[in-house]
C-alpha cells in the first residue's frame, strides 16, 4: 500500500491464514476506491478477461511454465540489473507472462515488485499459483491502467516492461474489439483521443520514480515495410487504421517523460507471416509486409 495514496487504508473481509492483503477493500477517508480479491488490488472499472481465456490459460499452464522458465527471461540481462535494485519495483502491464518478476524473483527472493496488469483476472491466477508456493510479502498485484497516474509520485526505485508498454494499446481500445474484428469500425477511430497510450503510460510511470529510479522497457515494435507495388496512398490507409500500435518509439517517450535514457540497444527481428495474428493479417491485405524488431531502453530519472 505504500506505493499509492497515503490516505489509503485497507479494510480485510476476513481471516483466513493468506495474508493480510488477501481479500477485503480499499478506503480513501471512508469512500470505496479499490476490492481486494485473492490478493489483488483491483483499481479497474473495465471488463475483466474473460472466463474462457483464464480457463485456456490455467488449462496450458502457462503461469507454472512462466515460473519454470524464468531463467530464460531477460537475455539482455534486465533481470540480473532490476534483481540488484534496492526499493520497490513495478513491472508494468506484466500478462500471463509476470514480465521480469518472475526472474527477478529467482535472482532475488526478497525483490519487492508490484506486479501490474489492466485485468484482475490475469493477476489472479498468479496469485493463486504463488500462494501454493508460499506467497511472501515481497510481492504485490494491483490491477489499474497504466496510462493514469495511479502510483504515488517518487515511490518506485524501478519500472519495468516486457512488451508491457506495447500491449497498453489494445487494453486501451479493449470493448471495441469485438466491432472492429466485425468490420464496423478501426483500430485508429476507436483509440482514445489524445497521445498515444503507450507514451501515456510510460509518463505515468516516469512519475512514480523517484530521483535516481531508473526505467528498463524491453518492447517488440513494428517496422512497417511495403513491397514496390504497393502505392504510397494505400500504405498510409494501413497506417492509419493502425495507428495506436506504429510508431511507439520507447527511447523517445522516456525522453519525453523526462527521463535520461543511458543505454539503446535495437536488435533486427524478422518478417511476420500472415498467420500469426490480426494486426500481420490485415497488413497483407494492403500488400504490406510486416518485419518486428526487439529494442531495450534504460532510463534514468534525473
Amino acid at each position: 500500500m505504500d506505493c499509492f495514496d497515503p490516505g489509503w487504508s485497507f479494510e480485510p473481509a476476513a481471516a483466513d491464514g493468506r495474508g493480510a492483503m488477501w481479500a477485503g477493500r480499499v478506503l480513501a477517508h471512508g469512500r470505496l476506491v479499490a476490492t481486494v480479491t485473492e490478493g489483488v488490488i483491483d483499481l479497474t472499472r473495465t471488463p475483466d478477461a474473460s472466463a474462457s481465456e483464464l480457463e485456456q490459460l490455467t488449462c496450458e499452464g502457462w503461469i507454472a511454465r512462466s515460473w519454470r522458465n524464468a531463467n530464460g527471461v531477460g537475455g539482455s540481462g534486465v533481470a540480473r540489473e532490476l534483481a540488484a535494485i534496492r526499493g520497490p519495483i513495478c513491472e508494468v502491464a506484466a500478462g500471463p507472462g509476470g514480465g521480469f518478476m518472475p526472474a527477478v524473483r529467482r535472482l532475488n527472493s526478497g525483490a519487492r515488485i508490484l506486479v501490474n496488469d489492466l485485468s484482475p483476472g490475469v493477476l489472479r491466477p498468479w496469485t493463486r499459483f504463488l500462494a501454493g508456493c508460499g506467497l511472501d510479502p515481497g510481492l504485490g498485484f494491483a490491477a489499474f491502467d497504466a496510462t493514469a497516474p495511479v502510483l504515488r509520485p517518487g515511490c518506485m526505485a524501478a519500472v519495468c516492461s516486457l512488451d508491457g508498454f506495447s500491449n497498453v494499446a489494445p487494453a486501451a481500445i479493449g470493448p471495441a474489439l469485438d466491432a472492429i474484428r466485425r468490420g464496423e469500425t478501426t483500430y485508429a477511430e476507436a483509440a482514445p483521443a489524445g497521445p498515444r497510450p503507450q507514451d501515456q503510460a510510460v509518463e505515468s510511470m516516469a512519475a512514480a520514480l523517484r530521483r535516481g529510479g531508473v526505467l528498463f522497457a524491453e518492447e517488440g515494435t513494428l517496422d512497417p515495410a511495403g513491397r514496390d507495388d504497393v502505392a504510397p496512398a494505400r500504405r498510409e490507409e494501413w497506417q492509419r487504421r493502425w495507428s495506436p500500435f506504429l510508431g511507439f518509439a520507447p527511447a523517445r517517450a522516456a525522453t519525453a517523460a523526462g527521463l535520461r535514457v543511458v543505454r539503446h540497444e535495437t536488435t533486427p527481428g524478422r518478417t511476420l507471416d500472415p498467420g500469426e495474428g490480426e494486426v500481420p493479417r490485415d497488413a497483407a491485405r494492403f500488400g504490406i509486409t510486416l518485419r518486428t524488431q526487439r529494442e531495450l531502453v534504460v532510463a534514468v530519472k534525473p
